[in-house]
């Protein structure tokens, strides 16, 4: 669904946008969550090893991608965009 709707071309379309102080935000807030990664990084749940997943590190676009994804259900028409898009790449 994020493909579909190129959530991350329209993150960093917003993050070309955004004014400097608002980059330096999300880009503390990133820095706080790679932190927090590399603490952890020897102790991550059991799902990452089910899966054999290791987090890469997180960019302030990451965080501009799910802002933009909530407005998109809130909205109420990603389902509508994307449910239709999932069936003819399943049918095809």
């Amino acid at each position: 669904m994020h493909r579909t709707i190129g959530l991350a071309a329209i993150a960093a379309r917003e993050w070309e946008a955004l004014a400097a102080e608002s980059r330096e935000l999300l880009a503390g807030y990133s820095r706080g969550i790679n932190a927090g990664i590399a603490a952890c990084a020897e102790c991550l749940p059991i799902e990452f090893d089910l899966l054999d997943y290791r987090p890469t590190p997180w960019l302030p676009t990451d965080s501009l991608a799910i802002a933009g994804e909530f407005r998109w259900y809130l909205t109420g028409r990603f389902p509508v965009i994307v449910v239709p898009e999932l069936g003819e790449t399943c049918a095809g």
